[in-house]
């Protein structure tokens, strides 16, 4: 079997890493941070290998002071790791792989040493390489009562599903749903949680039940294929009057492209017809907290390319206004980029490709014409990998063909 590279990547802008004190993070998320070890884990849904992790600061640490980020696999530290101090603000490590299986729990531990309190933002990217692509969801909260629903990728889950689901850039198969509760079991059969992928707002296949006392559960049987342009979320619904609030579930699912090294990177904002008309977000982002400067960053691995741009907004903007996406790479826009006018709620940009290099930062600005009501935006866009193309192929016989390495795809 083929295996597939997938881009995974995450910012901390939302809550900054503290002077000493260990912070623990969804390795595919942005914006929050926990001092609890497990109940911000990624769950593993199919094996394959985490390689490449690299880290990136705006501002370098101050004197005295050192920045890691290691990646962990079931609570135990990995060779895998990066580290900064006053003479360097970016750090990659090319040299450590490490193999993971389907129900691993894994994370990102970062740890700000010898400065100020409160000091340190960051932004980082790795690859993992394995049958299909890991999507992390949680820790999102659950509910006795009501049914939450939740990202695919991230953190973010609440009663409104239009405010949760996510835009996919590309088609693909979603397998392996598995779930793990952070806390408590949801109390005495038949009392249960149920969680399921909602493809454009409709249950699909692909489902688990947590009866109690249990507190995990999966789904390795079902299938369900979507396409480009699809919304997606999870519900996650009580059953049976649970007594016991787990208050907080994790979920990783198994995505397989139907491209080869294509991963989704997914976003959303607040879209804000007020003042400032133009804001600004990380590519990868789900807080929705824009910012009228752009500050607020992806980094860029080497090798892919960003394309494929998918994006909608909740209500049209009205005759005569609109929204325009676009892509900027290093604060410079790109031709990446999406106009929503009028009575439009959605549009895309499948001609235009962006080709990032190491380190190059990644966002997206927004900008309404017209004084369209406020609104929220979602996106999607494509992370493909260049397969690798040897440096020389016999075309024909007799003769070798020197190849560069084009970026295609």
């Amino acid at each position: 079997m083929v295996n597939t590279v997938q881009l995974i990547s995450g910012s901390e802008y939302g809550g900054l890493l503290n002077n000493g004190v260990a912070k623990y993070i969804n390795p595919q998320s942005q914006g929050v941070n926990w001092t609890t070890l497990t109940i911000t884990s990624g769950l593993v849904s199919v094996a394959g290998k985490f390689n490449r992790l690299r880290i990136y600061t705006p501002t370098f640490p101050v004197a005295g002071s050192t920045l890691s980020l290691t990646l962990v696999v079931n609570g135990v530290p990995t060779a895998l790791a990066v580290n900064l101090d006053p003479t360097k603000n970016k750090d990659v490590d090319l040299v450590n792989e490490i193999n993971v299986v389907a129900g691993d729990k894994v994370l990102l531990k970062a740890v700000y040493s010898g400065g100020a309190v409160d000091a340190i933002y960051m932004a980082w990217a790795l690859r993992f390489e394995g049958a299909g692509c890991l999507t992390f969801s949680g820790p999102n909260p659950l509910d006795l009562v009501n049914t939450y629903y939740g990202s695919v990728i991230g953190q973010r889950a609440s009663i409104a599903e239009n405010t949760n689901e996510q835009v996919m850039p590309c088609g693909g198969t979603f397998k392996n749903l598995m779930v793990d509760l952070q806390g408590d079991t949801p109390g005495v059969a038949p009392k249960a949680y149920k969680f399921t992928l909602r493809v454009n707002e409709v249950d699909s296949a692909l489902t688990c039940t947590i009866t109690g006392p249990a507190t995990s559960g999966s789904d390795l049987v079902n299938t369900v294929h979507i396409n480009a342009g699809d919304h997606v979320d999870i519900s996650r619904a009580p059953v049976n009057a649970p007594t016991n609030l787990a208050n907080k579930a994790i979920s990783g699912m198994e995505f397989i492209p139907d491209v080869i090294n294509e991963s989704p990177l997914l976003g959303d904002t607040n879209l804000n017809a007020a003042p400032p008309a133009t804001t600004y977000q990380q590519l990868l982002s789900e807080f929705w907290h824009p910012d009228s400067i752009d500050e607020q960053f992806d980094i860029a691995d080497r090798d892919f390319q960003i394309k494929k741009f998918y994006a909608y907004v909740f209500a049209a903007p009205g005759m005569g206004k609109s929204w325009t996406l676009t892509g900027l790479q290093n604060s410079n826009p790109t031709a990446l980029n999406i106009a929503i006018a009028d009575l439009a709620t959605s549009g895309n940009d499948i001609a235009n490709i962006i080709l990032p290099i190491d380190y190059d930062l990644l966002s997206m600005r927004m900008v309404s014409a017209g004084g369209p009501a406020g609104n929220r935006g979602h996106w999607g866009v494509v992370a493909y990998y260049s397969p690798v193309i040897p440096p020389t192929s016999n075309l024909s016989r007799g003769r070798s063909h020197k190849i560069t390495n084009l970026i295609g795809g």
